[in-house]
């Protein structure tokens, strides 16, 4: 076995390990809110009843997220789903392994991933409107927030009080580093991709991933350079939440809005700008990437 398969297989080991304790750590929750036990690994979770079982349009809701303290690598990951506020928050650290069973040339020490410490009832507060986290301080390792808002609500996202989202979500959304990206489905893909910058710093890289489904390298909005852009104006006033696929020209050849009630003119505007084309070795390579733009009313 050479040493990239032996780090593929411990790379698996571990999102295996991570998925395995959050499918068991996590209980199923009634209307009530709640905290689970306090036991390492294990989520505080609590929800509350965002709109009554008989109204059937939520359109109307707004829901308003409160995030404090957040540092570089939490993750927070927002989708809608049903007609519950519910929240779960975690922890992951490093800790310090050596592969007994190896081959003495790979007994060598290495950082896995793992559950953290619970997190402290006072972090959060949920109630029918709102969602408030509070991320302790002294506290190591990385935080990740999974928060499920009713269908069709408006969603208002505040970081340190600052205003950073206001949109009805088509679907998942997650927030890390002050730039917003494609979300996961549930808590487990949620688990999985607050994982994944301290598994980058052993060897996988974060950023300039190839993304086969998608054919394309997949690249944060933050490490691109726009050459033209047009300015993007709505009904209303709102965040709008799209992923963007440029060429290795830097045009702009597709548009997914990731929120509601995009722009009717939306993806014309968009493929009107221009990036500086990505390299990546030394050649221009397509890439993906999710770009947040705040529409102005006409």
């Amino acid at each position: 076995m050479n040493a990239s398969l032996h780090f593929r297989r411990r790379f698996m080991r571990t999102i295996i390990m991570l998925i395995g304790t959050v499918v068991v750590s996590v209980p199923s929750s009634a209307m009530a809110v709640q905290q689970t036990a306090s036991a390492r690994g294990q989520l505080l979770q609590k929800s509350a009843s965002a709109v009554e079982p008989s109204v059937a349009n939520a359109t109307s809701r707004n829901i308003t997220v409160r995030l404090y303290g957040l540092h570089s690598g939490d993750l927070v990951n927002i989708r809608p789903k049903g007609v519950r506020l519910s929240a779960s928050a975690g922890s992951l650290v490093k800790t310090p392994r050596i592969n007994e069973r190896a081959a003495p040339e790979f007994k060598l020490p290495y950082d896995a991933i793992s559950p953290g410490p619970p997190l402290p009832d006072s972090a959060m507060e949920v109630t029918p409107a709102a969602v408030t986290f509070l991320r302790p301080a002294p506290f190591d390792g990385t935080v990740f927030l999974d928060i499920e808002v009713p269908e069709r609500s408006r969603v208002q996202v505040f970081v340190d009080e600052e205003l950073v989202l206001t949109a009805r979500l088509r679907q998942p959304l997650a927030f890390r580093n002050g730039e917003w990206g494609e979300g996961a489905l549930g808590i487990s893909g949620t688990t999985v991709r607050a994982a994944m910058p301290l598994i980058g710093e052993q060897g996988l890289p974060e950023q300039s991933v190839y993304d086969r489904s998608k054919g394309s390298y997949v690249v944060p909005f933050s490490k691109l350079q726009v050459l033209t852009r047009t300015r993007v104006t709505g009904e209303e006033s709102q965040s709008v939440v799209v992923v963007v696929q440029i060429d290795e020209t830097g045009r702009v050849v597709k548009v997914v809005p990731l929120t509601n009630a995009p722009p009717v003119d939306l993806e014309s505007n968009l493929k009107q700008w221009r990036f500086v084309p990505y390299e990546v070795e030394g050649r221009a390579v397509p890439v993906t990437t999710t770009l947040k733009l705040t529409v102005k009313k006409k």
